[in-house]
C-alpha cells in the first residue's frame, strides 16, 4: 500500500501540538502566566496581627488602591469584617479580617488575598484557654477627618507595654470601642495586668489615603478618649509597635513604597463603591 506523504499542513499541526504541550508545561510551572494580572497598588502593606486570644485573632493591612481583601487559612476563606456584616464584597483602602472559632494553642498558616495580589503564608499561634477573666473594661472614643467628618473605615491600634496589640474598626459614626480587659500578655499565657488609671496607652490611627495619627495618654483619659483628628498628633506620641508580618511578592520595592497624594476633596475609605466627592 502506498504511504501518504506528509504535507505542510500536517507538519504545522505537529508543531502546533508540540508548542501547546510546551506552553502548558510553562503555565503549570509558573501560574503567573495565566493572564491574572496584579497591580502593585493592591499589595498588602503594614500587615499586623492583633487581638490574639485562644479562639480568635485579627489580621489587618492597607492598600494604596481600594480593593477587596480576605484571609485564607486551612481550607477556609474569610472576607473583610464589613463584608460579613453587609453580605457583599466591598473595596477598601484599609482591611480588617477577624478569624473566629479557632483552637487554643494551635499554629495556623494564614495567607492574605488583596485584590489579585497577596502575601506568602505566615504562621500564627493562638493562646491557651484561660479561666476567670478580669472585670470588663473598655476604652472608646471618636476619630474624625480634618474636615470634621467621621473617619469611617479607619483602623485604630491600641498598645500597652508587654501586651498583645488590640485593633478596632472605626464605625460609620466615627466611634470605636476596644474591650481592653480581654487583652493578653505578649506571651499569650495570661490576661494582661495594667492599672486602669495610671497605665500609659499608645494609639495609632491608620486611615489609608486620609493619613495616620498617633496619640499617647493615661488610661484615666481613655473613657472616652478625646476626639482624635487625623493628621494631628500629640508631641509626646509614639507609634504603636505591633506584630507586623513581613510580606514578600514578585513586585519591586518601589511598588511596596507607593503612596497616595490626596489633593482633591473627600475620599471615602470605607465604601462598597469607593467614591471621590468634590469638584475636579
Amino acid at each position: 500500500m502506498r504511504q501518504r506523504p506528509i504535507t505542510i499542513p500536517t507538519l504545522l499541526g505537529i508543531f502546533v501540538a508540540i508548542g501547546g504541550i510546551i506552553a502548558g508545561l510553562l503555565l503549570v510551572k509558573n501560574p503567573t502566566y495565566l493572564g491574572i494580572s496584579a497591580s502593585g497598588e493592591e499589595i498588602p502593606i503594614d500587615v499586623r496581627v492583633s487581638n490574639i486570644s485562644d479562639n480568635s485573632l485579627t489580621v489587618s493591612w492597607t492598600t494604596v488602591k481600594a480593593t477587596s481583601g480576605f484571609v485564607k487559612y486551612n481550607d477556609l476563606v474569610v472576607s473583610d469584617d464589613r463584608d460579613q456584616e453587609r453580605g457583599n464584597i466591598g473595596s477598601y483602602f484599609t482591611h480588617i479580617v477577624s478569624l473566629r472559632g479557632l483552637k487554643p494553642s494551635t499554629n495556623y498558616k494564614i495567607k492574605i488575598g488583596s485584590g489579585k495580589s497577596g502575601s506568602d503564608c505566615q504562621e500564627i499561634m493562638t493562646g491557651p484557654s484561660l479561666r476567670n477573666p478580669p472585670p470588663a473594661d473598655v476604652i472608646y472614643g471618636q476619630v474624625n477627618t480634618q474636615g470634621g467628618d467621621p473617619a469611617e473605615g479607619a483602623l485604630i491600634y491600641i498598645q500597652l507595654p508587654g501586651v498583645v496589640p488590640q485593633v478596632a474598626l472605626v464605625k460609620t459614626s466615627g466611634s470605636w470601642v476596644v474591650p481592653l480587659s480581654l487583652a493578653r500578655t505578649s506571651d499569650l499565657t495570661s490576661f494582661a495586668p495594667y492599672d486602669r488609671q495610671t497605665s500609659q496607652v499608645n494609639l495609632f490611627v491608620q486611615a489609608g489615603p486620609l493619613g495616620t495619627t498617633t496619640k499617647s495618654l493615661s488610661l484615666s483619659d481613655a473613657r472616652p478618649v478625646a476626639p482624635i483628628i487625623l493628621g494631628q498628633s500629640r508631641a509626646e506620641s509614639r507609634d504603636v509597635q505591633s506584630p507586623i508580618i513581613e510580606t514578600k511578592s514578585k513586585f519591586t520595592e518601589s511598588a511596596l513604597d507607593a503612596s497616595v497624594s490626596v489633593t482633591s476633596p473627600v475620599i471615602k475609605i470605607n465604601s462598597i463603591k469607593p467614591r471621590v466627592e468634590g469638584e475636579a
